[in-house]
């Protein structure tokens, strides 16, 4: 891993700014992600395009030529199944002088309120992916809301919105209807 960096550094890409992206998918997307391999690279090719794309828009050059590298992970800190993907991208476009010879230009840096839009706006073009192949469907929300993310909350998600079933899952239901009772009573 360090030789592979350590080349990248000294004979692949130019002596430039870079920025550090990581792009981490909601959990529902994971195991998707992780055994569709063809769904993956679309996936990466629309965060590229959107990043190449923004970049173009911050340096204020639609024909300028931004660049960078992706590193593709599967797994967590905890070996746990964690699709993400680590980007180093140039912060700016190269362009054409007069001349024809090749100028870095730096974008400016950004703001809390692009960089939001820019997560909006991939998201919302993965979420259209996932549902134009029929793994999601056009109802459901895969924005890692704060319910989502703990445990009994995505539970409770999956299963209001229909992903989790089985006989299992109706046990809880029966059981969780009971203690909302129950805790009704002690508290009401």
């Amino acid at each position: 891993m360090g030789d592979g960096a350590a080349h990248l550094c000294d004979h692949v890409l130019p002596c430039v700014p870079y920025r550090q992206w990581v792009v981490s998918y909601p959990f529902q997307m994971n195991g998707a992600l992780a055994f569709k391999p063809d769904l993956l690279a679309a996936g990466e090719r629309m965060v590229t395009d959107a990043l190449c794309r923004w970049q173009k828009a911050r340096a204020d050059d639609d024909d300028g030529k931004p660049g960078g590298v992706l590193v593709r992970q599967r797994f967590g800190g905890s070996l746990n199944l964690h699709v993400h993907a680590h980007l180093l991208v140039m912060d700016g476009v190269y362009r054409r002088n007069a001349g024809g010879a090749l100028v870095f230009v730096r974008a400016p840096e950004p703001t809390p309120d692009e960089l939001s839009a820019l997560a909006a706006s991939i998201r919302r073009r993965m979420d259209t992916l996932f549902k134009r192949r029929g793994l999601i469907r056009q109802d459901d929300d895969t924005g890692n809301l704060p319910e989502q993310l703990d445990a009994l909350g995505a539970w409770r998600w999956a299963r209001k919105s229909g992903n989790a079933r089985g006989p299992r899952y109706r046990w809880w239901t029966m059981w969780s209807t009971r203690a909302a009772a129950w805790w009704g009573r002690r508290t009401g």
